[in-house]
């Protein structure tokens, strides 16, 4: 008997069929390289006359991925629609559970129909990956190339808008190139529903009125100011309240000077007294100020007066209260 050679003795373990264009592609359909791993093995199992569903004590194993994760895993890849539990009959009349991919299959044949549609993405991605690299000053991880095809393919933004704000964030510099102010920046274009570069000048210029507006308030307060709420409620003082600047301005010197740490609640209390008394313009308030100042010296000089008359007077010669 001839004996086998490497390859022969190789292929006598089996082969498993892996469609190349899962592997091309993994990161284009969402996954990352431990999803990807449990598919193969999941594939492997499938191909398998001998063992239909895996346990997750064996995926370990074979994995080197702790049991806890694997399982995790196995979750995250229902909740994608790659995979599903069934229950399966054999030819036998006998009942298991297997791990079913047809949702992997379905994927990947929409894939496959929609790369005619999408000739020329592949060079805007190479395009997109290189001065992404160039701004940010990173090596393109796997979590970079998920966000640029998520911006290609799933967001649908022309190469030109995407290399724009990827060129105004080099040129503005320091936390712009961060990777995660980038994606930050595209996902809010995205759900802004903006397609165009002059549409996107546009929100760079609104962004920028707003972020100087912001910075105004927050050299006052000695503190930047970062969160929604805080940022709302200035709109809200400015726009629905209708206060100027210098109003809002004077509001937060107002709490400052009061406590250590001036809150919001504190400066929309003022502002909200200010508000239901009509008080509109820095005069009125200092006004108001003067009032409310010389209302508490009176008060507390017939403090005085009252605590006085009530000490009793002593008799210097007998000690006896005089009444």
């Amino acid at each position: 008997m001839e004996a086998l050679s490497p390859f022969g003795l190789l292929m006598e373990q089996g082969v498993t069929v892996v469609p190349n264009i899962l592997l091309k592609n993994y990161v284009r359909l969402g996954l990352d390289e431990q999803e990807l791993v449990i598919l193969l093995q999941l594939l492997l199992f499938r191909q398998s006359e001998k063992e239909r569903r895996p346990f997750v004590k064996t995926l370990s194993q074979l994995t080197t991925i702790p049991e806890v994760q694997i399982q995790e895993l196995l979750a995250q890849l229902e909740n994608k629609g790659f995979i599903r539990l069934a229950s399966i009959q054999d030819e036998k009349g006998r009942w298991s559970k297997v791990y079913l991919l047809d949702g992997l299959y379905n994927r990947l044949q929409e894939l496959f129909n929609n790369n005619t549609l999408h000739k020329g993405r592949e060079q805007d991605f190479d395009r997109l990956a290189k001065l992404f690299s160039q701004v940010t000053g990173l090596p393109l991880a796997p979590k970079h190339e998920r966000m640029i095809i998520q911006w290609l393919y799933e967001y649908d933004f022309p190469l030109q808008l995407l290399e724009y704000v990827l060129i105004e964030c080099h040129e503005r510099g320091g936390i712009w190139q961060k990777d995660w102010r980038i994606k930050s920046i595209v996902d809010n274009l995205y759900a802004a529903g903006l397609k165009s570069v002059e549409e996107v000048k546009e929100w760079f210029l609104s962004y920028d009125e707003d972020y100087y507006w912001v910075n105004k308030f927050a050299a006052v307060l000695g503190r930047a100011i970062r969160s929604e709420p805080e940022k709302r409620a200035l709109k809200r003082w400015s726009q629905e309240w209708g206060f100027s600047d210098e109003m809002i301005i004077k509001a937060m010197e107002k709490s400052c000077l009061a406590t250590s740490q001036p809150s919001f609640n504190y400066i929309e209390s003022i502002l909200k007294s200010w508000k239901e008394k009509g008080i509109t313009t820095p005069e009125q308030a200092n006004k108001e100020d003067a009032v409310h100042r010389e209302r508490r010296v009176k008060k507390k000089e017939e403090k005085k007066v009252s605590h006085r008359r009530n000490i009793p007077k002593i008799d210097p010669e007998t000690g006896m209260v005089i009444t």
